[in-house]
């Protein structure tokens, strides 16, 4: 990716449980690079909503850094309680002018 380009980092995830991802779950940033400007998803909408089994595409919006390298940042579910699942969600961005 070319520094500084925005893009989005979509993963397929399926909710193996049996609770609803609604509102107050979150794909919470848990650690990497934040030069990526990485931020947490939080499903507030109805459509943004995945019921127990099924699967959904789960959209983050990053932003390259102005410097070459490799950057790797990583996400995990967060349930309205505030506890933390799932298997964890990572990317890796190569940057090259």
């Amino acid at each position: 990716i070319k520094p500084g380009t925005d893009f989005k980092k979509i993963w397929r995830v399926q909710n193996s449980g049996t609770c609803t991802w609604d509102e107050g779950y979150r794909l919470v940033f848990i650690g990497g690079d934040k030069a990526l400007d990485p931020v947490s998803f939080e499903f507030k909408k109805s459509d943004d909503f995945v019921a127990g089994g099924a699967t959904a595409d789960v959209g983050i919006n990053l932003t390259a850094p102005e410097k070459e390298g490799t950057y790797t940042a990583t996400w995990q579910m967060q349930s309205d309680s505030g506890v933390y699942f799932g298997t964890l969600l990572t990317v890796v961005v190569v940057v090259k002018k």
